[in-house]
């Protein structure tokens, strides 16, 4: 599935990383929401993920993908810095769900992440069946 098509799901654009100030997590509309959110570069879906707040979860990305911070960064944060520094930009697109148990999100997570099969979800440890989820 194409970039394209995801929005044609119901993801809409949030914003992209081209610098290491770029704060996609800024956009009003993501603010407390609950749901899914695509990292795309290009025409193609690179990454996908379910969270409970997705301002929250995006400002995580940006922090561990461009700041010093305890702990080690996920190989996404790794990705999406690695391509920042070669002048390529990470889109993100997410699709609210509001109130939505993070079982469903889960759910539809790994139905999406089947079908798709983005590269970076398949690079991450354990895939999306382990991954983190805010609660």
């Amino acid at each position: 599935m194409s970039a394209s098509a995801i929005l044609d799901i119901g993801f809409v654009y949030v914003g992209s990383w081209t610098n290491d100030a770029s704060r996609p997590h800024k956009a009003t509309w993501i603010r407390q929401q609950s749901g899914l959110y695509a990292f795309i570069i290009g025409d193609s879906v690179m990454y996908l993920g379910a969270t409970a707040f997705l301002d929250k979860r995006l400002r995580h990305y940006s922090r561990l993908a461009f700041t010093n911070v305890s702990g080690e960064p996920r190989e996404v944060h790794r990705k999406i810095s690695s391509c920042i520094k070669q002048g390529i930009e990470v889109a993100v697109a997410a699709r609210i769900h509001p109130n939505a148990p993070m079982e469903n999100l889960s759910h539809e997570l790994g139905k999406l992440v089947k079908e798709i099969n983005p590269i970076w979800n398949a690079m991450t440890e354990g895939n999306f069946s382990t991954q983190r989820l805010s609660k």
